[in-house]
Order: structure tokens, then sequence, then C-alpha cells
């Protein structure tokens, strides 16, 4: 009966036998190569060393130069900011906002309401 399909699809049977063939053959490869995988994972790790000790040594001479150039940005704007700042006539004078109320000074707490 299967046999006499027009459209020439596999039979649910004949799907499950070939999975089937392939899952087995995998699983037999699997167990042929599973005596080589934890040498083969000790070569690895022992091959990457290499590259981590080279990334390592280059990370250092990243920060090396990079500390020093982030440290002289900050110190200019640090800087360049406390130039800009207009001088303080009295420390606790008032400041006005832009729609006319004072505004609170920072060294005095908001009052609670």
């Amino acid at each position: 009966m299967d046999e006499a399909r027009v459209d020439g699809a596999p039979s649910t049977g004949d799907v499950a036998s070939e999975l089937s063939a392939w899952l087995v053959g995998g699983g037999i490869v699997t167990m042929m190569l599973f005596p080589f995988a934890l040498p083969l994972i000790l070569l690895l790790a022992i091959g990457v060393i290499p590259l981590v000790v080279v990334a390592l040594a280059a990370g250092l001479v990243a920060a090396v130069v990079a500390v020093p150039v982030l440290l002289v940005r900050r110190l200019t704007r640090a800087f360049r900011a406390r130039s800009r700042r207009p001088s303080r006539a009295a420390p606790h004078a008032p400041t006005r906002t832009s729609r006319g109320r004072s505004a609170p000074s920072p060294r005095v707490p908001h009052p609670p309401w």
C-alpha cells in the first residue's frame, strides 16, 4: 500500500528506519572516539597556553599605555571645568532658576514639605 504512493514521499516507517540507522552510526563513532577525548582536550589546553600568555602580555602593555593617557585626560577635563566655573561672590547667596524662583543652596538640605 505504501509502495503505490503518487507523490513519491517516503513513508513514516522509512524515515524512522533511516533516522535510526544514522543515530546508531553516530553512537558507534562517538564510542570509538571517546578514548581520545580527554587527551585531545589536554593537548588543546596546552596548545592554548601560549596564546593566553601573548594576550595577557598585550593587555598589560595596553594598560600601561592607556592608564596615563586616561589619567591626563581626566585631569585636563577637571582643570578645564574648574577654570570655567564663575567665581562666587557669596557662598550662601541663593541663585535664580529659569522660572524666577530661588534655588536652594547646595549646602542647605531641602525642607521636608
